[in-house]
């Protein structure tokens, strides 16, 4: 296996070596993608296929090459790897309801909230997260960023279905 196209994978195509707070740099790709989409009125089917595809990816990257990984950047869950959290950030970001990304500022305003929620759950690893670190290798770069992503889901579904359309129903 050639040891680029690893790096590759594991960095999000080198956005693990970015600094500061390469985490966040990694969080970044879906939310491009989900923006996109919103921005070209792509069919929401559309959105959450390449959203998976791409938490497809990054996961199996971070499940496969992960104790590869560990030894060429010499650390459990290195910074520089950043496939788990490209795979977590998709999570948030599926099954988001059509006026949610209806236009700039609703889109902008829902996948800017889906970036911050899932970055602040990848920091503070709410339980189980923190503890599924421990697994071996690759799974435990990625469990952790998974249960960070859905954690943040369903804030965010709580949120855009429910307190946004009680904020705008009762303005006057």
């Amino acid at each position: 296996m050639n040891d680029r196209l690893r790096v590759a994978g594991l960095t999000t195509f080198g956005l693990g070596f970015m600094r500061p707070a390469p985490g966040t740099w990694g969080s970044l790709p879906p939310c491009g993608v989900a923006w996109l989409c919103a921005l070209a009125a792509a069919p929401a089917g559309l959105t959450h296929a390449l959203l998976v595809v791409i938490l497809l990816v990054f996961s199996a990257a971070c499940v496969v090459w992960g104790a590869w990984g560990e030894k060429r950047f010499g650390r459990k869950d290195a910074s520089e790897i950043v496939a788990d959290e490209t795979a977590g950030q998709c999570i948030p970001l599926m099954f988001l309801p059509a006026f949610a990304l209806d236009g700039f500022w609703a889109a902008s305003f829902t996948i800017g909230g889906a970036f911050v929620l899932f970055r602040i759950m990848d920091i503070i690893k709410p339980w189980p997260a923190h503890g599924l670190q421990r697994l071996r290798h690759g799974w435990g770069v990625l469990v952790d960023d998974l249960i960070a992503g859905l954690y943040a889901a369903i804030v965010l579904q709580i949120v855009v279905r429910y307190i946004v359309p009680l904020v705008i129903n009762a303005a006057p």
